[in-house]
């Protein structure tokens, strides 16, 4: 007995949504553990922003000059610290400042990402609650590497459900840049912003189309 069409379709792009999130998520982790910690634009404040998010404090209780205060695990405000490879090819990460005293401990930090919107570094943060030292860094990496690319999959397999998908799906590709794929492996709301942006234009095309 044979499968209605459109369940086999349907099946299909299942296995296509996959087949694309596992790739693009190969990549984007070999971004996040190829970047050095607070190598990525204003990854620093990016960081304590989750930190702090998942600790509840939407918005920390003094905002100023110098950014919003926050309390976040020490390796987190240590980040700040750690940027002397940030658009330095001159250096490698060896010059990265070891965290003093207890990771895990919690202390002040500031970020100029206060006021953002608390929806992506909820999604991103959750690892620091969990894990005490730097690499709930990478974790944290990995959790946005995985998210991101889950949004480029969904916009993959909605350019693949079209009837005239080549030179669609080869635009999509050429539109999934390795700056795209470099921010979806480090703390940075861009990545969502631009993933989620794209799975909504393919989208809205799906319907015009």
């Amino acid at each position: 007995m044979s499968m209605p069409s459109s369940v086999v379709s349907g099946r299909r792009l299942v296995g296509v949504f996959f087949a694309a999130w596992l790739l693009l998520s190969s990549l984007t982790v070999l971004w996040a553990f190829a970047t050095p910690i607070a190598a990525a634009p204003d990854e620093p404040a990016h960081l304590v922003k989750a930190a702090s998010v998942v600790r509840g404090q939407l918005v920390g209780p003094e905002t100023g000059p110098t950014g919003t205060l926050v309390q976040v695990p020490q390796y987190i405000a240590w980040t700040h610290a750690q940027t002397c490879t940030a658009m330095n090819d001159d250096v490698t990460a060896d010059c990265l400042l070891p965290v003093p005293g207890d990771p895990a401990a919690i202390v002040d930090a500031r970020t100029t990402a206060g006021l953002y919107n608390p929806l992506y570094y909820a999604l991103v943060g959750w690892p620091t609650l969990v894990i005490g030292d730097s690499s709930g860094v990478y974790a944290m990496r990995v959790v946005s590497a995985l998210i991101t690319s889950a949004f480029l999959a969904l916009s993959v397999v909605l350019v693949w459900s079209w009837r005239r998908r080549t030179l669609p799906l080869i635009g999509l590709g050429a539109a999934v840049t390795p700056m795209v794929l470099f921010l979806g492996g480090v703390i940075n709301p861009n990545t969502l912003e631009i993933a989620a942006t794209l799975s909504a234009f393919a989208a809205v095309l799906s319907i015009v189309t």
